[in-house]
């Protein structure tokens, strides 16, 4: 046992033969002894708690725990080390964000919480029940999903409502509800007609949504982001439901983030990405532009060009801050200004040169076959889907003579050439 990195090694008495199971149980405590200025940890709070399966136990070895910074690595004369592994690396391409312990997992959960606070995770509610004035929520989802997922206990208020497809009448119906903090529902519309428009718009042109309901939590603003999770979204109150947005002057971020999150649901839930480069071009750059043809259904093009023309600022900003030569879209790593920035305005003029229709088309048929849980080529080959199958599906799409612009807009490194937006 290394105590210093919470890492431990068992022996089972009995060898564990392919298709043998194994039940193993972990009972944990996590305690905060005081807090310090900017350092604290904000993970169980008195209202408001998130955590992740990260706060669990996994198995495998974990490069995410290794040192990553050169000048650190040097002291301890390791060699210099990759943030992600060359798109042919054998080993990373059976892996995936959920790590080296499974493709997919049967998710059933029981937590308990204050008596005046509503506990959520992914799945179907089974049971609600009060008891020693503590509540309990029994969830279970309906089938495998990926090993990565939220808990969320908060005071809440809810909004509830189902969308139904207006395009195929034999697409089950899905609950979606918006938990908020009292008084914080300046947004809640706006996401509630994102997360409509998001399934219209996701379901008729990419695959069905896999589960049966969607949530999203608002949490306090200790931090400021959207992460998606199976069948839920847990959600800043900083960056969505306390945003006061102008409609005339703004872009209506409160919409776009939404949709941004559910399309997760399909880029990186349905079809998660190898743990190399280019990953986060399939996870970020594809709901980037997913949420943008989402956007431009509810709002004009001159919102769709004022939100582009933010992505080239970002885009600029962060390559003034960089130090190394600027990778392609296709091998981009953590640069967070390429594979969102980037990757959002080189996909909207993907689409506008192919055509929305083709791209879609690319992707239904990518997510079709390198789905995580069922598609036949990750059943076939038994690693998952890098940035190099992708590019494959825009060139099938993509007429001859435009060919030259996947080249230039996904696997060039010349320098990006910002468009006056």
């Amino acid at each position: 046992k290394y105590k210093t990195y919470d890492y431990s090694i068992f022996r089972l008495n009995q060898v564990l033969h392919p298709g043998d199971s194994v039940k193993m149980n972990f009972e944990q405590t996590y305690t905060t002894n005081g807090f310090e200025y900017g350092t604290g940890s904000t993970t169980v709070v008195n209202n408001g708690t998130f955590f992740n399966n990260k706060n669990f136990p996994s198995l495998g070895y974990n490069k995410k725990y290794e040192l990553n910074d050169a000048d650190v690595r040097a002291d301890y004369n390791l060699p210099e080390r990759a943030d992600k592994a060359g798109r042919e690396d054998s080993k990373e391409l059976l892996n995936a964000r959920s790590g080296s312990d499974s493709d997919g997992i049967n998710f059933e959960i029981v937590i308990g919480t204050s008596e005046d606070q509503t506990a959520i995770a992914p799945g179907t509610l089974l049971k609600k029940w009060t008891q020693n004035h503590r509540n309990y929520f029994h969830y279970k989802m309906d089938n495998q999903m990926i090993d990565f997922y939220s808990i969320v206990s908060a005071e809440y208020e809810v909004k509830k409502d189902t969308w139904t497809s207006n395009i195929d009448s034999l697409v089950k119906p899905v609950d979606l509800e918006i938990y908020y903090s009292k008084g914080h529902d300046y947004n809640v519309d706006r996401m509630m007609t994102a997360m409509k428009s998001s399934f219209e718009y996701f379901s008729t042109n990419f695959s069905p949504y896999q589960y049966e309901q969607m949530r999203i939590m608002e949490f306090p603003r200790y931090a400021e982001f959207a992460q998606s999770y199976p069948g839920t979204v847990p959600f800043s109150e900083a960056i969505g439901f306390v945003l006061d947005i102008d409609d005339e002057a703004d872009v209506d971020m409160a919409f776009y983030v939404t949709a941004h999150e559910l399309a997760h649901q399909w880029f990186g839930m349905q079809v998660e990405a190898a743990n190399v480069q280019g990953r986060l071009m399939i996870l970020e750059t594809l709901s980037q532009y997913a949420a943008i043809m989402v956007l431009k259904q509810q709002y004009s093009e001159e919102k769709v060009q004022q939100f582009l023309a933010l992505q080239a600022d970002k885009y600029k900003e962060g390559k003034r801050r960089q130090h190394k030569q600027e990778p392609s879209l296709a091998l981009v790593e953590n640069q967070d200004y390429i594979y969102y920035a980037k990757g959002a305005i080189n996909m909207y003029e993907f689409q506008n040169q192919i055509g929305e229709s083709n791209v879609n088309l690319a992707l239904k048929r990518f997510i079709e076959d390198w789905n995580t849980i069922d598609g036949k080529l990750k059943m076939k080959t038994d690693r998952y889907a890098t940035t190099n199958d992708l590019l494959g599906y825009f060139r099938e799409v993509t007429p001859e003579e435009l060919q030259h612009i996947i080249h230039e807009l996904f696997e060039s490194i010349e320098p990006l050439e910002i468009p006056n937006i």
